[in-house]
């Protein structure tokens, strides 16, 4: 079981704790990422790039975990830091152990690999949201968000990807190197860590939030917009674990680190909150797509219905003329768009002589 700091508001993560995170997470993940294609074949839906930019996430996550693995191995991770009591103090400052090594390459190679999982993942999650409503909403404010999204997205990926490599510097090796050696070249990597897991949590929270207005605004019941609301919000369970980290490094850049916490144990406790971040956050992006497997109810059958409603308004004189919906007899299956105006349909109408108009006749097959 974790024991309660002096210093740190959460439990310092044991070998044990780190053991679990980085085992069955990634596991779990592989199999809801199965899971997921299998829907996918289930309901004859090609696979997207929203499915795609999972497998690298997912890959980069299995990384991280196999990373801890070997830090908990090496007594790195998730053991208190031995004693250096027979040094002297200037010892201390310039002497690298083999553990503190491989603790400062441990921690290294994790946070590269969570910002590259989560880069992926935060792409995945926008891409579909472009699959289910971009569709119907053509040219929208939405579609534009979206677009500027996956910008910022591959943007913060980048940029904290080299911030973080280059945070000490040229001089990489500084990071698992001795207090004297990270005094020197890597003064600032406090801030930039900051910044890393604020800029983490902001972007996650924004991005599970993004299709809330959309989804609002539909003609749907009450009941069927929260169920859509708390589909896609299982994914938001991630955004704690970020919560946690933000915590857990402001609390050290304001002195914890410096003063009376074990310092092997404070990253192992850090690295470990990655995984879960990043684990959860894989797991949870499946989730909306994973129902349809037992129940023939998922999301995109929910979406269908809202891309109905949406075609409908686009049909009547005051919505987008230059866009068209048509339905098909069976009203399981996914509306496409057509680039005929509205007036071709129409005259699509009165040649096979409906006795309704386009809009009656759509809602009675929707």
């Amino acid at each position: 079981m974790a024991t309660q700091t002096s210093e740190l508001s959460v439990p310092y993560a044991t070998a044990d704790d780190v053991y679990a995170a980085a085992i069955v997470l990634p596991v779990l993940g592989t199999v809801f990422l199965a899971l997921r294609w299998q829907q996918r074949r289930n309901q004859r839906e090609g696979i997207g790039i929203d499915d795609w930019l999972t497998v690298p996430s997912l890959v980069f996550t299995i990384g991280m975990g196999i990373a801890l693995v070997i830090g908990v191995h090496g007594k790195a991770i998730g053991y208190p830091t031995p004693s250096q009591s027979s040094l002297t103090s200037e010892e201390q400052m310039n002497t690298v152990s083999a553990i503190t090594k491989l603790k400062g390459t441990v921690q290294f190679a994790v946070i590269i690999l969570l910002i590259l999982a989560a880069g992926f993942l935060k792409l995945s999650i926008i891409f579909l949201y472009r699959r289910l409503f971009v569709v119907v909403l053509y040219g929208s404010p939405f579609d534009f968000v979206t677009i500027a999204a996956i910008a910022i997205s591959a943007a913060w990926t980048i940029t904290f990807v080299v911030v973080v490599t280059l945070s000490c510097g040229t001089h990489v090796s500084a990071q698992w190197g001795s207090p004297t050696v990270k005094a020197v070249y890597c003064g600032r990597s406090l801030d930039m860590e900051n910044a890393f897991v604020v800029s983490d949590a902001v972007t996650n929270a924004l991005i599970w939030l993004m299709p809330m207005p959309i989804i609002w605004a539909m003609h749907m019941r009450w009941p069927k917009k929260l169920a859509v609301t708390g589909i896609l919000l299982i994914g938001s369970i991630s955004v704690i674990a970020s919560i946690i980290k933000i915590i857990i490094s402001f609390q050290i850049s304001g002195g914890g680190y410096r003063a009376n916490v074990d310092p092997n144990l404070t990253v192992g406790t850090i690295l470990y909150w990655c995984m879960i971040e990043a684990g959860l956050a894989n797991i949870a992006s499946n989730l909306p797509l994973f129902r349809g497997l037992f129940d023939n109810i998922s999301l995109a059958t929910i979406i269908r219905s809202v891309r109905s409603t949406i075609s409908l308004d686009s049909m009547t004189p005051s919505g987008r003329g230059g866009r068209s919906q048509r339905t098909t007899q069976d009203d399981t299956e996914v509306l496409r768009s057509t680039s005929r105006p509205l007036d071709e349909e129409s005259k699509l109408v009165d040649n096979k002589n409906h006795p309704l108009p386009m809009k009656n006749r759509g809602l009675e097959q929707s």
